[in-house]
């Protein structure tokens, strides 16, 4: 292959990247230059057919060939020389650095080095961490020797753990998560191992010496690093002879989100306190861990306590077919211009807001008196409010309708946020988005998603959202509600397909329902709860998409009367 159709060669750029220690999932890369637990980077492809990798954390990008000078820390230009248009797309043996200081020496080239790990088996170096700090953050390399020196690669799998010669010998062992943990329970002379690269790498990493062995696991107190210690727990669990499992909750120490046992040290000794001690105490009280289908177990117990609840519609029929607003979902309404979905959306938030249930929303289009006046004709059942002649022939009329919703209407305003002067991109959305989940927002609206600033790669941008939403949803039980459009040039027709923001929105959402508004009343045959009934409606609502529900693929009618309110006839049988 030639030096261009290796740069158009997705393929080729995955596998250095693999090579480098990034986690890959579809067009999203848990970046291998800086610790990356949220799959910050992306991979896309440029006009010219060259597959290129972004990180939107640490700055990192660039083709196959720059993704293979960064690993092995050296210039783009002398990788590119040492390939030519006759070799074949295998990568090049990786520089030998004569000793240890030549290889420190073309490490800290790419940030200072703040540490130096080795893993030693059997007395034998089998690889090297270093912890660096670069502008980006903080990031790691993995060197190990090779005949005549080092490279700047990890040595092959299965990989060692950190400490395994001093701990070789002791009947308990505590695993966390990173060399920092493990050098800091090291120095109260509790003995404590790690595998290399973190979270989601465990797989990876050679768990025989702990046969049989008492093993504490101490996660960070984070979503990834719960996970990677149910991949712990299940290797140690089929090892011969099994080792004995136990497992620190790290919330029972007050760690907040993210930290980990290097952080409960420092907090202790920072409060006077015996760090030893108070680790020791803490290794006591470690219990054996979750089935890994505990998840599923809290979830009923969830459900059955009342904390696991679908946020309802107005409509009865819509709320039991479509499941749409659980905690930790993503709902996406859709609907062309004029098809009342502003409308429907503020008439749910007011009653949500009335209902005392917390809700946020990101209004993109016209200012926040515009949402509120809206609100107020919405709550008054009268349009005549849109009248400034009406508004002034009847002053009193309007004074006093100001007056009894003025509570609600300073509720909706202070629940709201607008964007009249300004064009926010969706990373300012995502950020929104999460700052309002985090602060106990049952339901964050945006209307439209669609009206963000455009990028110059959608399908990077718009993967790396969604990707954000549904991780802030997941993390505080949060239903999203995003409103956007039809794609352009859409002459009516209702689908995944048809959706403005390409196939993500589609696919990575739990909900996707569409409005679609009717020139003239329509006649239909709609299901109700005391059987089939012809009814004329003006609005009809598909559920294009209900994971959660039984009503995938149904459609309810509405009429929208003259006093700006939504009246659900029933699920559609037929039209005429």
């Amino acid at each position: 292959m030639t030096t261009e159709a290796i740069r158009q060669d997705r393929a080729a750029l995955e596998a250095e990247l693999a090579a480098a220690g990034a986690s890959i999932r579809g067009n999203a890369v848990k970046c291998p230059f800086h610790e990356d637990r949220h799959a910050s980077a992306a991979i896309w492809r440029d006009e010219d057919g060259v597959w290129r990798i972004k990180c939107h954390a640490c700055g990192v990008g660039g083709d196959v060939y720059d993704i293979r000078a960064l690993a092995r820390g050296r210039p783009v230009g002398e990788i590119l020389r040492e390939q030519s248009d006759r070799r074949p797309a295998s990568p090049p043996a990786p520089k030998v650095y004569r000793g240890i200081e030549a290889l420190r020496s073309a490490v800290a080239k790419s940030g200072a080095i703040g540490a130096e790990h080795r893993y030693v088996v059997n007395g034998v170096l089998r690889m090297l961490v270093f912890r660096l700090a670069t502008p980006g953050g903080k990031a790691f390399r993995q060197c190990s020797p090779c005949p005549g020196g080092f490279w700047m690669r990890a040595p092959e799998k299965p990989w060692p753990l950190y400490m395994h010669d001093i701990w070789l010998d002791m009947d308990m062992v505590v695993v966390v998560e990173g060399e920092k943990c493990v050098d800091s329970l090291w120095n109260l002379r509790i003995p404590a191992t790690t595998s290399p690269s973190g979270a989601g790498k465990a797989a990876h990493a050679d768990w025989t010496a702990l046969a049989g062995r008492r093993v504490v696991l101490w996660p960070d107190n984070d979503e990834a690093g719960r996970t990677h210690m149910v991949t712990v727990a299940g290797i140690l669990k089929g090892l011969t002879p099994p080792a004995l499992v136990t497992e620190i909750e790290p919330m029972d120490l007050d760690l907040v989100e993210k930290e980990d046992a290097a952080d409960f040290v420092l907090q202790c000794r920072a409060a006077g306190l015996d760090a030893r001690r108070e680790v020791l105490a803490a290794l006591d009280k470690a219990k054996p861990p979750d089935r890994p289908s505990a998840s599923v177990r809290r979830r009923l117990e969830d459900m059955a306590a009342g904390k696991r609840v679908v946020v309802p519609f107005m409509g009865r029929r819509l709320t039991e077919e479509s499941s749409a607003l659980l905690p930790a979902t993503v709902t996406v309404l859709c609907g062309s211009p004029g098809a009342a979905k502003s409308f429907w959306l503020l008439h749910h938030v007011l009653a949500w807001l009335s209902a005392g249930i917390k809700v946020a929303c990101f209004m993109l289009e016209e200012d926040d008196v515009y949402h509120m006046y809206r609100g107020l004709a919405l709550l008054e059942g009268n349009p005549d409010l849109f009248d400034p002649a009406w508004v002034a022939a009847n002053a009193e009329a309007a004074a006093a309708a100001y007056g009894r919703h003025a509570d609600v209407l300073d509720r909706l305003g202070a629940a709201m946020t607008a964007a009249p002067d300004t064009q926010p991109t969706l990373r300012d959305v995502a950020r929104w988005i999460t700052e309002k989940a985090a602060a106990g927002c049952r339901v964050v609206c945006v209307d439209p998603v669609t009206a963000a600033g455009a990028s110059e790669k959608p399908w990077v941008v718009d993967s790396e959202f969604i990707s954000a939403v549904k991780t802030a949803a997941r993390k505080y039980d949060t239903s999203v509600l995003l409103v956007t459009h039809p794609k352009k040039g859409n002459r009516g027709a209702v689908g995944l397909d048809d959706l403005a923001g390409g196939a993500v929105y589609a696919r990575l959402s739990q909900t996707i329902l569409w409005l679609e508004r009717h020139a003239r009343p329509k006649e239909v045959t709609v299901r109700g709860d005391c059987g089939r009934f012809v009814k004329e409606v003006n609005i009809s609502l598909h559920v294009c998409k209900a994971r959660n529900g039984r009503g995938h693929g149904v459609t309810l009618g509405y009429v929208f009367d003259s006093q700006l309110q939504f009246a659900e006839q029933g699920v559609l049988v037929s039209t005429e």
